[in-house]
């Protein structure tokens, strides 16, 4: 009788409140992670409200402004240093792995919402046009690609080794394709930009394709050689 009173005093009704930030602590990077695109957001508003509701002018306040893409850049990185630095050890590789492709998604959603002003600005712009108008803005370009390859980097250093050396191959693989099939093509029409003799151009295209013939022989042998050990 005094067994069930005593179980009946500890066990207690679950609280509730906002499984989002329940133990505020270790949630601190949600928050961050929502400050980088919610006040990025309501200054675009702002900016929108003060223009009428015009996407002309829109566009170039926007991605011209300092303070929107510090803020998305600074409370981006702060979250992940946030969660690397709070989460208890044992979790914190496999959590933060987890949550690299956010920053892969927040790399491509700065493109979007740059496209998107854009086509604001100009609703008959064609798809290249609007592109091409991101060219000239660093911030966007900074911030957008800084995103992607700073998830796909920590997705490389934070996953096991099989999986490090397999995109390492993968990449080299890559590599070795582009510079024997573009490089006596694309990479000779850019080097023509910079006015170089015919003679030398023939030469790079040559240097290429042989860097590319010998890099496709290299992986090539050095996986016969690790199939024939297993």
């Amino acid at each position: 009788m005094a067994k069930a009173r005593k179980e009946r005093k500890v066990s207690k009704k679950p609280r509730f409140g906002v499984p989002i930030f329940k133990d505020t602590r270790l949630q601190m990077w949600k928050i961050f992670l929502m400050a980088a695109v919610a006040i990025p957001a309501i200054i675009t508003s702002f900016y929108w409200y003060q223009a009428d509701f015009e996407g002309k002018k829109l566009f170039d306040r926007v991605t011209s402004d300092p303070v929107i893409f510090s803020v998305l850049i600074g409370f981006g990185c702060l979250s992940l240093v946030t969660q690397y630095y709070l989460l208890p050890k044992e979790k914190r590789k496999r959590e933060i792995i987890g949550k690299t492709p956010i920053l892969i998604v927040m790399g491509i959603g700065v493109a979007v919402a740059a496209l998107t002003l854009a086509w604001l600005r100009n609703p008959n712009a064609s798809a290249r046009g609007m592109i091409s108008s991101l060219r000239y803005k660093p911030l966007v370009l900074a911030a957008s690609i800084g995103f992607v390859v700073e998830g796909v980097i920590m997705a490389f250093l934070l996953s096991p080794k099989d999986v490090q050396k397999r995109c390492v191959r993968a990449l080299l693989m890559f590599l070795a394709a582009f510079l024997t099939f573009g490089g006596p093509t694309y990479m000779l029409y850019v080097l023509q930009n910079f006015a170089l003799p015919r003679l030398l151009l023939l030469l790079f295209g040559l240097v290429f394709f042989m860097t590319g013939i010998i890099l496709f022989v290299y992986l090539l042998e050095g996986k016969r050689k690790a199939g024939a050990s297993t």
